[in-house]
């Protein structure tokens, strides 16, 4: 039972990364018209539209790379292993992409977790291997 309610944990810790990373990286009609906005000015500011996504996505990124991170250390799979270590990878590559922009833009991004997604990838590197394989599959 105990495994199970770990295992379950584990899974919900992992989804909750995943969508966070999907969240921040969707985006809507308005923030579609205030980019358009925006280019019509030249990029000299960003709407405040355009702030909090950049900041979402600098938050979604990094947990991205985290949860990439533990599948590289947790997996028994190597395919799971190599799909973490691509995360790893490309988040790690568009966040400094966006790190680029936002400084030149004058927008500070958070360059640590947020507190929910770091009790989310505590809990989820204390699980077993085994549990992580699944959960991460």
């Amino acid at each position: 039972m105990k495994d199970f309610i770990r295992t379950s944990l584990m899974a919900a810790a992992l989804a909750g990364l995943v969508s966070l990373g999907a969240a921040a990286q969707s985006t809507d009609k308005s923030s579609d018209q205030s980019s358009s906005q925006a280019c019509t000015k030249g990029f000299s500011q960003l709407s405040p539209a355009d702030q909090n996504f950049a900041k979402k996505a600098a938050e979604g990124g990094l947990a991205e790379v985290e949860l990439g991170k533990l599948a590289t250390e947790k997996a028994s799979s190597d395919d799971v292993k190599k799909f973490g270590q691509r995360m790893v990878d490309d988040h790690s590559k568009a966040n400094d992409q966006l790190k680029l922009l936002a400084s030149q833009k004058g927008i500070n991004l958070p360059s640590d977790l947020n507190p929910k997604d770091k009790a989310l990838s505590r809990i989820a590197s204390r699980c077993s291997t085994a549990q992580s394989s699944i959960a991460l599959t």
